[in-house]
């Protein structure tokens, strides 16, 4: 009876979390990330580590994960795509109905998106003297 309730809670958890994003793409692109860093298979995001919005300045919402704020029941707790210092992010861009991966990096703690068209993409990531941000804006073919 308590894996049933254990195994509920999870789906729930993970309903929870797939159903706060607005578009079938970023729905499936949460499950498979939560099936894919989670051990057990079974985790939920908080919804700070799902962003959808506009990031080409095309007037369609992208996608970006960082699995920072993925929470994985069952074994270490937290994403396999997170090391000792930072986590990864993922960045997909819409094409057609799918959303398709288009930048990958490490953040230690924090991604967000500031204002403009397109956006600036910041990621706090580790350098040799501490922190340093990297910012990441749209080109019209990646990432840069």
């Amino acid at each position: 009876m308590k894996r049933i309730l254990i195994a509920v809670m999870a789906l729930a958890a993970m309903a929870q979390t797939v159903a706060a994003q607005t578009s079938n793409a970023a729905r499936y692109l949460v499950r498979e990330r939560i099936t894919e860093a989670c051990a057990s298979g079974a985790g939920s995001f908080d919804p700070a580590g799902i962003i959808e919005r506009d990031l080409t300045g095309d007037g369609r919402a992208d996608l970006i994960l960082f699995d920072h704020h993925l929470s994985c029941q069952g074994g270490i707790g937290r994403s396999q795509f997170c090391g000792a210092a930072a986590c990864t992010y993922t960045i997909f861009v819409r094409e057609g109905d799918l959303l398709q991966p288009k930048h990958q990096g490490l953040s230690v703690e924090n991604v967000w998106v500031d204002p403009g068209t397109p956006p600036v993409i910041s990621a706090t990531g580790a350098a040799a003297s501490g922190y340093a941000t990297l910012q990441l804006r749209w080109d019209g073919s990646g990432f840069r």
